[in-house]
Protein backbone atom coordinates (compact mmCIF):
# COMPACT_ATOMS: atom_id res chain seq x y z
CA UNK A 1 0.00 0.00 0.00
CA UNK A 2 1.32 3.48 -0.83
CA UNK A 3 0.64 6.28 1.64
CA UNK A 4 0.39 9.91 0.60
CA UNK A 5 1.71 12.22 3.28
CA UNK A 6 3.29 15.65 3.73
CA UNK A 7 6.16 17.11 5.73
CA UNK A 8 5.53 17.99 9.33
CA UNK A 9 5.04 21.70 9.85
CA UNK A 10 5.97 23.27 13.17
CA UNK A 11 5.63 26.56 15.01
CA UNK A 12 1.83 26.77 14.60
CA UNK A 13 -0.43 27.70 17.49
CA UNK A 14 -3.92 26.17 17.28
CA UNK A 15 -5.54 27.70 20.36
CA UNK A 16 -7.34 30.37 18.34
CA UNK A 17 -8.89 27.76 16.05
CA UNK A 18 -10.03 25.69 19.03
CA UNK A 19 -11.60 28.69 20.74
CA UNK A 20 -13.33 29.75 17.53
CA UNK A 21 -14.83 26.29 17.13
CA UNK A 22 -16.15 26.28 20.69
CA UNK A 23 -17.79 29.70 20.32
CA UNK A 24 -19.45 29.16 16.93
CA UNK A 25 -23.10 30.18 16.64
CA UNK A 26 -25.44 27.40 15.52
CA UNK A 27 -25.07 24.23 13.57
CA UNK A 28 -27.08 24.51 10.35
CA UNK A 29 -27.96 21.96 7.69
CA UNK A 30 -27.82 18.61 9.48
CA UNK A 31 -29.13 16.85 6.39
CA UNK A 32 -26.35 18.35 4.26
CA UNK A 33 -23.88 17.22 6.91
CA UNK A 34 -25.08 13.64 6.74
CA UNK A 35 -24.86 13.73 2.95
CA UNK A 36 -21.28 14.94 3.21
CA UNK A 37 -20.35 11.99 5.41
CA UNK A 38 -22.57 9.16 4.19
CA UNK A 39 -23.91 10.22 0.81
CA UNK A 40 -27.60 10.52 -0.10
CA UNK A 41 -28.14 6.77 -0.14
CA UNK A 42 -27.55 6.31 3.59
CA UNK A 43 -28.45 9.71 4.88
CA UNK A 44 -32.11 9.06 5.58
CA UNK A 45 -31.53 5.67 7.23
CA UNK A 46 -28.68 6.80 9.45
CA UNK A 47 -29.84 10.20 10.63
CA UNK A 48 -33.61 10.30 10.38
CA UNK A 49 -33.85 10.71 14.14
CA UNK A 50 -31.43 13.60 14.44
CA UNK A 51 -31.96 15.52 11.18
CA UNK A 52 -35.42 16.77 12.05
CA UNK A 53 -33.89 19.71 13.87
CA UNK A 54 -30.56 21.43 14.06
CA UNK A 55 -28.20 20.95 16.98
CA UNK A 56 -26.46 24.02 18.37
CA UNK A 57 -22.76 24.24 18.92
CA UNK A 58 -21.86 24.98 22.51
CA UNK A 59 -21.28 28.65 23.23
CA UNK A 60 -19.19 28.46 26.35
CA UNK A 61 -18.48 32.16 26.64
CA UNK A 62 -22.12 33.21 26.73
CA UNK A 63 -24.53 33.20 29.65
CA UNK A 64 -27.18 31.46 27.54
CA UNK A 65 -25.01 28.37 27.18
CA UNK A 66 -26.70 25.29 28.73
CA UNK A 67 -23.30 24.07 29.99
CA UNK A 68 -21.21 27.12 30.89
CA UNK A 69 -17.96 27.04 32.76
CA UNK A 70 -15.67 25.38 30.21
CA UNK A 71 -12.51 27.25 29.27
CA UNK A 72 -9.62 26.43 26.94
CA UNK A 73 -6.31 26.17 28.82
CA UNK A 74 -4.21 24.23 26.31
CA UNK A 75 -4.02 23.05 22.71
CA UNK A 76 -3.92 19.75 20.83
CA UNK A 77 -0.57 18.85 19.31
CA UNK A 78 0.00 21.69 16.79
CA UNK A 79 2.27 19.72 14.46
CA UNK A 80 -0.25 16.89 14.05
CA UNK A 81 -3.10 19.37 13.69
CA UNK A 82 -1.53 21.35 10.84
CA UNK A 83 -0.18 18.22 9.13
CA UNK A 84 -3.65 16.68 8.98
CA UNK A 85 -5.22 19.96 7.88
CA UNK A 86 -2.80 20.07 4.94
CA UNK A 87 -3.51 16.47 3.96
CA UNK A 88 -7.26 17.12 4.18
CA UNK A 89 -6.94 20.21 1.98
CA UNK A 90 -4.93 18.29 -0.62
CA UNK A 91 -7.41 15.39 -0.54
CA UNK A 92 -10.33 17.77 -0.98
CA UNK A 93 -8.62 19.44 -3.94
CA UNK A 94 -7.55 16.24 -5.69
CA UNK A 95 -10.71 14.17 -5.15
CA UNK A 96 -13.26 17.03 -5.12
CA UNK A 97 -14.51 16.25 -1.59
CA UNK A 98 -15.91 18.33 1.26
CA UNK A 99 -13.90 17.43 4.36
CA UNK A 100 -14.22 20.66 6.30
CA UNK A 101 -17.27 21.98 8.17
CA UNK A 102 -19.80 19.66 6.54
CA UNK A 103 -17.67 16.61 7.28
CA UNK A 104 -17.32 17.61 10.93
CA UNK A 105 -21.08 17.97 11.20
CA UNK A 106 -21.56 14.56 9.64
CA UNK A 107 -19.06 13.05 12.07
CA UNK A 108 -21.08 14.40 15.01
CA UNK A 109 -24.25 12.86 13.63
CA UNK A 110 -22.48 9.54 13.00
CA UNK A 111 -20.98 9.43 16.51
CA UNK A 112 -24.42 10.06 18.00
CA UNK A 113 -26.10 7.35 15.92
CA UNK A 114 -23.38 4.71 16.30
CA UNK A 115 -22.74 5.26 20.02
CA UNK A 116 -26.47 5.23 20.80
CA UNK A 117 -26.96 1.91 19.03
CA UNK A 118 -23.90 0.41 20.70
CA UNK A 119 -25.05 1.54 24.15
CA UNK A 120 -28.35 -0.30 23.63
CA UNK A 121 -26.73 -3.41 22.18
CA UNK A 122 -28.49 -2.95 18.83
CA UNK A 123 -25.58 -4.29 16.80
CA UNK A 124 -27.73 -5.52 13.93
CA UNK A 125 -28.59 -1.89 13.16
CA UNK A 126 -24.90 -1.08 12.67
CA UNK A 127 -24.69 -3.14 9.51
CA UNK A 128 -23.63 -0.85 6.68
CA UNK A 129 -22.60 1.89 9.09
CA UNK A 130 -19.65 0.01 10.60
CA UNK A 131 -17.39 -2.63 9.12
CA UNK A 132 -18.08 -6.23 10.17
CA UNK A 133 -14.72 -6.38 11.94
CA UNK A 134 -15.48 -3.20 13.89
CA UNK A 135 -18.91 -4.47 14.97
CA UNK A 136 -17.43 -7.75 16.17
CA UNK A 137 -14.72 -5.93 18.11
CA UNK A 138 -17.19 -3.54 19.76
CA UNK A 139 -19.56 -6.38 20.65
CA UNK A 140 -16.71 -8.24 22.38
CA UNK A 141 -15.78 -5.21 24.48
CA UNK A 142 -19.43 -4.35 25.12
CA UNK A 143 -20.03 -7.77 26.69
CA UNK A 144 -17.48 -7.01 29.42
CA UNK A 145 -19.34 -3.88 30.61
CA UNK A 146 -22.04 -3.50 33.24
CA UNK A 147 -25.48 -2.15 32.34
CA UNK A 148 -24.59 1.24 33.83
CA UNK A 149 -21.35 1.42 31.84
CA UNK A 150 -23.16 0.49 28.65
CA UNK A 151 -25.66 3.31 29.14
CA UNK A 152 -22.84 5.85 29.33
CA UNK A 153 -21.51 4.87 25.90
CA UNK A 154 -24.10 7.02 24.12
CA UNK A 155 -22.71 10.41 23.07
CA UNK A 156 -25.18 13.18 22.35
CA UNK A 157 -24.28 15.54 19.51
CA UNK A 158 -24.93 18.41 21.89
CA UNK A 159 -22.36 17.05 24.36
CA UNK A 160 -19.50 17.04 21.85
CA UNK A 161 -17.24 19.91 22.87
CA UNK A 162 -14.65 19.74 20.10
CA UNK A 163 -13.32 17.38 17.47
CA UNK A 164 -10.37 17.30 15.11
CA UNK A 165 -8.65 14.88 12.72
CA UNK A 166 -6.00 12.91 14.59
CA UNK A 167 -4.72 11.02 11.57
CA UNK A 168 -5.42 11.24 7.84
CA UNK A 169 -4.12 8.91 5.16
CA UNK A 170 -4.79 8.17 1.51
CA UNK A 171 -3.59 4.84 0.16
CA UNK A 172 -3.83 2.94 -3.12
CA UNK A 173 -3.75 -0.81 -3.68
CA UNK A 174 -2.23 -2.92 -6.46
CA UNK A 175 -5.41 -2.56 -8.51
CA UNK A 176 -5.20 1.22 -8.51
CA UNK A 177 -8.09 1.76 -6.10
CA UNK A 178 -7.69 4.66 -3.68
CA UNK A 179 -8.92 4.74 -0.10
CA UNK A 180 -9.07 7.44 2.55
CA UNK A 181 -8.99 6.84 6.30
CA UNK A 182 -9.66 9.66 8.77
CA UNK A 183 -9.30 9.15 12.51
CA UNK A 184 -11.31 11.73 14.43
CA UNK A 185 -10.64 12.49 18.09
CA UNK A 186 -13.49 14.17 19.95
CA UNK A 187 -13.90 15.61 23.40
CA UNK A 188 -17.33 15.21 24.98
CA UNK A 189 -19.18 15.69 28.25
CA UNK A 190 -20.17 12.65 30.28
CA UNK A 191 -21.40 11.74 33.75
CA UNK A 192 -19.79 8.30 33.57
CA UNK A 193 -17.84 7.20 36.64
CA UNK A 194 -14.44 7.03 34.97
CA UNK A 195 -11.02 8.45 35.91
CA UNK A 196 -10.01 11.91 34.76
CA UNK A 197 -8.79 11.94 31.16
CA UNK A 198 -5.38 13.69 31.11
CA UNK A 199 -5.74 14.51 27.43
CA UNK A 200 -8.90 16.47 28.25
CA UNK A 201 -7.71 18.17 31.43
CA UNK A 202 -4.63 19.39 29.55
CA UNK A 203 -6.81 21.28 27.07
CA UNK A 204 -10.06 22.11 28.89
CA UNK A 205 -10.99 23.25 32.37
CA UNK A 206 -14.46 22.91 33.87
CA UNK A 207 -15.95 24.89 36.73
CA UNK A 208 -17.47 22.18 38.99
CA UNK A 209 -19.83 24.69 40.60
CA UNK A 210 -21.62 25.32 37.28
CA UNK A 211 -24.54 23.22 36.09
CA UNK A 212 -27.33 21.12 37.53
CA UNK A 213 -27.66 17.36 37.83
CA UNK A 214 -24.87 14.79 38.13
CA UNK A 215 -21.35 16.23 37.84
CA UNK A 216 -19.86 15.91 34.38
CA UNK A 217 -16.35 15.72 33.05
CA UNK A 218 -14.79 15.94 29.61
CA UNK A 219 -13.31 12.75 28.18
CA UNK A 220 -12.15 11.66 24.74
CA UNK A 221 -13.37 9.21 22.13
CA UNK A 222 -11.85 8.19 18.81
CA UNK A 223 -13.78 7.20 15.68
CA UNK A 224 -12.10 6.05 12.48
CA UNK A 225 -13.83 6.55 9.12
CA UNK A 226 -12.96 4.80 5.87
CA UNK A 227 -14.06 5.41 2.30
CA UNK A 228 -13.04 4.37 -1.18
CA UNK A 229 -12.16 7.34 -3.40
CA UNK A 230 -12.02 5.51 -6.71
CA UNK A 231 -14.28 7.04 -9.35
CA UNK A 232 -17.67 5.32 -9.37
CA UNK A 233 -17.24 3.73 -5.92
CA UNK A 234 -19.78 4.02 -3.11
CA UNK A 235 -19.28 7.52 -1.63
CA UNK A 236 -20.40 6.49 1.86
CA UNK A 237 -18.03 6.54 4.83
CA UNK A 238 -17.82 3.46 7.07
CA UNK A 239 -16.79 3.47 10.72
CA UNK A 240 -13.91 0.99 11.07
CA UNK A 241 -12.92 1.52 14.71
CA UNK A 242 -14.24 3.23 17.84
CA UNK A 243 -12.56 3.88 21.18
CA UNK A 244 -14.05 5.43 24.33
CA UNK A 245 -11.91 6.54 27.27
CA UNK A 246 -11.92 3.82 30.00
CA UNK A 247 -15.04 2.22 28.49
CA UNK A 248 -14.36 0.76 25.06
CA UNK A 249 -10.60 0.36 25.11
Amino acid sequence: MRRISCRDLSGVLVASSLTKELSANKLQGSKQACRALYGPRRQSRLCSACCSSTVPYRQYCKSTDPHPGISVVGTPDPITWIRNKVILALTELYFDLDLSVEFDRGVKQAVFQVSTRVSKGRFEELRGLMSEEAVADVRRRYNTLTEVQRGHLAISSDDIVFLLPEDVSVVSDSRGRKFCSITMRLWHLTSADVPEDPESTRIFRMDPSIGDGPPKKIITAVYEFHRELTAGADPSWTVTHIWHWKQLE
